[in-house]
């Protein structure tokens, strides 16, 4: 029941990132891809949605509170935007904040989309991905235990 819940947020939000990279092409970005490298990127990118959905699960089981999801957006989600390079690249950041954007996961999945749109670089798969789906992993774990205390023995 977990990986079918985590899975149709999954694939929202990846509609939603293409929804938001046509806007971004409907109101002038020029991307030229490199596909071989969007490919990784998109994986990361994946890995990355499949922890922040498991997170929101396990945040939502573990309150048990439908309003903990409006503290979840305020605490976790716009910090994680607004410390990330997803709006602003690293090089333009303050030093205190480039250090905090070293260690975000959205950096990660920021940089590689950025670097295989518009700059035609392939990821590294052990810098980026992996990280990414340990993440994801141990989230999932988590949601999954939380579940298995909320919903008791079989």
């Amino acid at each position: 029941m977990l990986a079918g819940k985590l899975g149709a947020d999954v694939l929202r939000l990846l509609v939603q990132v293409v929804v938001v990279a046509l806007l971004g092409v409907a109101v002038g970005a020029r991307p030229s891809p490199d596909f071989l490298a969007l490919l990784p990127a998109m994986v990361g990118l994946t890995c990355f949605a499949f922890a922040y959905t498991s997170l929101s699960c396990w945040i939502a089981l573990k309150s048990g509170v439908q309003e903990s999801m409006a503290v979840f957006i305020h605490v976790v989600n716009m910090p994680l935007l607004f410390t990330s390079t997803a709006l602003v690249p690293v090089r333009q950041m303050p030093p205190w904040l480039q250090e905090i954007a070293a260690w975000n996961p959205l950096t990660l999945v920021a940089d590689d989309l950025r670097d295989a749109l518009f700059f035609q670089t392939f990821p590294d798969p052990l810098l980026s991905i992996v990280p990414l789906a340990v993440l994801a992993t141990l989230l999932f774990v988590a949601a999954r235990r939380a579940l298995t205390r909320v919903a008791g023995p079989r």
